[in-house]
């Protein structure tokens, strides 16, 4: 009888696109346009390190203002594009209302083996710039896959809220330290706990310092109270979201709508209450621990105090009270 085959499961889900980051330092890319959006998209090619070969017979101001500052950085050429400007180039970019103009760009890309990208025209398209996070040398790039733009810059605000302004020092800091640790840890336990500890150094709010990586966390965790006023979730403030983040325990004062206890770390545990002697039990077990609150008043923190628990508290957003517009007669 013959084997049956095992089976497979699939370790992602099916994506619409890949998200690839490419590698543009000194690299060739072809720029047709020259409006305001061709602008943007060679500002963001100069910030990756591209040589930009810019086509357009005209040129909007903010495109000469950009070819001014970096004349080394663009070749320009007065003229219509043809298809010999794909010679050499990585990539090819195009900002055109025209479908004919668009279609025919896209087909001169597919015979030099170019990709290409039509400024806002998806159907002309093999790849497609997102919105990003910069904290480089770590990047994030957000896709609907031209669905809803907007809604991809939305997603964009939120993540900017959640991510600490020190997180480009880290990451660069990084990238000098694995030589460092790889020679100093095996691969394998030793190894995951220093980035482990690294990771809560990026997180706490430190500014990078590469020697204090190797002394020891400070033992104990942190009990922190969060006022989130009105219970409105666009109200809470960064350091809030933040918070809520990090933290390894969540407790919600009853009325603390869903919509904030969804914003805590999904690994999180959450819990109704908890007495002194929990508390000191999450302490000792180097747990951060956010009590989130819509209450005005003060939490009683002398009991935690007394046995030396580390308390921060992040106040609330409180709306203002807007005046009664007074109407004047036109």
């Amino acid at each position: 009888m013959p084997k049956r085959p095992k089976t497979c499961f699939a370790r992602i889900e099916k994506l619409c696109l890949l998200p690839v980051f490419h590698r543009l330092i000194d690299a060739k890319v072809l720029l047709v346009g020259g409006s305001p959006a061709a602008a943007w998209k060679a500002e963001l090619l100069r910030a990756a390190g591209a040589q930009i070969r810019l086509v357009s017979p005209q040129i909007c101001a903010e495109l000469a203002a950009l070819v001014s500052r970096q004349p080394t950085a663009f070749d320009l050429y007065n003229r219509d594009w043809s298809p010999a400007d794909f010679d050499g180039a990585r990539l090819a970019i195009m900002d055109t209302d025209c479908d004919l103009e668009a279609a025919s760009f896209e087909q001169a890309g597919r015979m030099a083996g170019v990709p290409v990208n039509v400024i806002d025209r998806p159907a002309f398209c093999q790849f497609q710039f997102g919105s990003i996070v910069n904290r480089s040398p770590a990047i994030i790039s957000i896709s609907t896959d031209g669905a809803a733009p907007v809604l991809g810059q939305a997603i964009r605000r939120r993540i900017e809220t959640l991510l600490p302004a020190t997180l480009s020092g880290w990451t660069s800091l990084a990238q000098k330290l694995r030589p460092r640790i790889n020679a100093l840890y095996a691969e394998g336990q030793q190894r995951r706990a220093f980035w482990e500890g690294f990771v809560d150094r990026v997180f706490s709010g430190d500014a990078p310092d590469a020697e204090r990586l190797f002394e020891p966390m400070p033992k104990g965790g942190r009990v922190v109270f969060i006022n989130a006023g009105p219970g409105d979730p666009e109200l809470l403030t960064v350091k809030a979201m933040r918070t809520l983040q990090q933290a390894d325990v969540v407790i919600c004062d009853a009325t603390v709508p869903g919509t904030i206890r969804e914003l805590a770390r999904r690994e999180a545990q959450h819990i109704e209450a908890a007495d002194i002697a929990e508390m000191r039990r999450l302490f000792a077990a180097n747990k951060t621990v956010v009590h989130v609150t819509c209450s005005d008043a003060t939490p009683n923190l002398a009991a935690l105090q007394a046995h030396s628990i580390a308390i921060d508290i992040i106040p609330g957003v409180t709306a203002p009270q807007c005046p009664t517009p007074q109407w004047v007669a036109a």
